[in-house]
């Protein structure tokens, strides 16, 4: 049976310590019609000559390098450059596991390589070198409408780029990756994505490695990348609440702007009305989802803002889990 090609697309940019780690995990995949495209995004470190020495002893894998542009810029070339039926997102971090595309393709196999369908599956973190695996979610299922997955990922959970295995088409229409995202890329790419599939299909027993280095833009809170934030809050927004306004829809939405004003302040504060706005114009409530007890508490009495410079200072947990324990003995 023909097998089609799944092009494996990775942007990298300064990744002297993984990369080397993320292109093997390309290269022992069972899956074997592939190609794999790597853009440097103008890295000053060793990463090119690293990708550089795999490209020489690999036929199947390709380099190319760019002027400093971002990890979408990166993405748009290297699938500019590919001609894979399928395409496989990965992160120079990021690691992916031997059967990961054999097994994604099984499933796809099922309904013919149909267009609009998409598969994914579950992650797994890589953090100071060990490995923390996940509970079995919610969204762990098929889904025959995949915009009811996205409602259940912005309720609930967070998927990777890299769980993800789609039909080129899609990416096609979709317009591809929207350079001017700095936070939150993932999510603004994949809700289109999720809105132009037919069907979403999981496939179990397989976790993509997540690594936790500890730097990079997801862990930025500069005015700039929050307001980047905002505006993926307010496109996936309104591609929701244009399919459906239910409770349950209504209640994910207003908890993404939620959390850019929980996790953002007090750095955010100017950014506040803006986020008041915008929810204003949705009318959707204002709602901090964050369930912690001591945030709870603390809210009642002093508001969520003191609350929140509380609960993220991390010499404040510690003493209150010190007074906590004390209490105990």
């Amino acid at each position: 049976m023909n097998e089609p090609l799944v092009s494996i697309l990775i942007p990298m940019f300064n990744a002297e310590r993984t990369i080397a780690e993320a292109l093997k995990s390309c290269l022992t995949q069972t899956y074997k019609n592939i190609e794999i495209i790597v853009v440097d995004d103008g890295s000053t470190d060793n990463s090119l000559a690293i990708a550089r020495k795999y490209e020489k002893d690999n036929q199947n894998m390709r380099v190319l390098s760019q002027q400093n542009r971002g990890a979408c810029a990166a993405r748009n070339i290297a699938f500019n450059n590919s001609v894979g039926s399928y395409i496989q997102y990965l992160d120079s971090d990021d690691l992916i596991p031997p059967r990961k595309i054999e097994l994604q393709m099984d499933r796809l196999r099922q309904f013919q390589f149909a267009e609009g369908v998409v598969a994914f599956s579950s992650f797994q973190h890589l953090r100071n070198e060990k490995l923390e695996h996940i509970s079995r979610r919610l969204i762990d299922k098929d889904y025959d409408n995949p915009k009811e997955l996205l409602i259940d990922l912005i309720s609930t959970t967070i998927n990777l780029l890299h769980c993800y295995l789609i039909p080129r088409q899609l990416v096609e229409i979709s317009g591809g990756w929207d350079e001017s995202v700095l936070k939150n890329q993932d999510g603004e790419f994949f809700s289109r994505i999720l809105f132009l599939a037919n069907k979403a299909v999981f496939v179990p027993d397989i976790e993509v490695t997540w690594r936790h280095t500890g730097s990079g833009i997801s862990i930025t809170h500069s005015i700039e990348t929050m307001r980047s934030q905002l505006y993926v809050a307010n496109k996936i927004s309104d591609l929701i609440l244009g399919y459906t306004n239910t409770n349950r829809a209504i209640s994910a939405c207003a908890a993404q702007y939620g959390w850019i004003a929980y996790l953002g302040y007090p750095e955010n504060r100017q950014l506040l009305p803006e986020i008041e706005q915008s929810l204003k114009k949705r009318n959707l409530p204002f709602v901090i989802p964050y369930k912690g007890r001591l945030f709870r508490l603390i809210s009642v009495f002093f508001g969520w803002r003191i609350a929140s410079r509380i609960v993220n200072n991390k010499l404040t947990i510690q003493v209150c889990n010190w007074i906590s324990g004390k209490s105990k003995n």
